[in-house]
């Protein structure tokens, strides 16, 4: 698991970023929440690089800004390739556990290949492949399997 902490000067946030297996090393990287500065106390969005194109993909957003359930500080941890399992961190705006049903754990399935084919899913031990998500498909081309190819180039 690759873990680093970077700041992206042009919004002023400092993400936390985990994940990757060996093979999908060169091609996507998730980057999850994190705390942020003046005009949000922490994030709760999910973005994807591409590393091919190296197009960043926003695949989730609260609705609130700043996000209530917005946090940082938390594990992200990646399991059988496929699903990685946000755990813990801290909460600057909201003192309730925000998955009770899931005592606090967060699932996201990486390939949207899950039970109800979205980002945030059940963990399901038995999956285990990963698959390029039609976010990444949609804004750089390829398929579901590794290719990559690019649709266009960003000067």
């Amino acid at each position: 698991m690759l873990c680093c902490h970077f700041a992206v000067s042009s919004v002023d946030l400092v993400y936390k970023v985990c994940y990757v297996d060996r093979v999908m090393l060169t091609r996507n990287r998730y980057l999850y929440g994190g705390y942020g500065f003046e005009k949000a106390a922490a994030y709760d969005d999910v973005y994807i690089l591409s590393l091919p194109s190296f197009t960043w993909i926003k695949v989730f957003s609260s609705d609130d800004v700043p996000s209530q359930v917005g946090h940082g500080g938390c594990s992200a941890n990646v399991v059988n390739h496929a699903q990685m399992l946000v755990i813990g961190g801290w909460f600057p705006l909201y003192d309730k556990c925000d998955a009770p049903e899931g005592q606090g754990q967060h699932n996201m399935v990486l390939g949207y290949n899950g039970g109800d084919s979205k980002l945030w899913d059940k963990f399901s031990p038995q999956l285990d492949d990963y698959v390029v998500p039609s976010p990444i498909i949609a804004a750089v081309g390829g398929g579901y399997v590794f290719a990559v190819h690019i649709k266009s180039c960003h000067s």
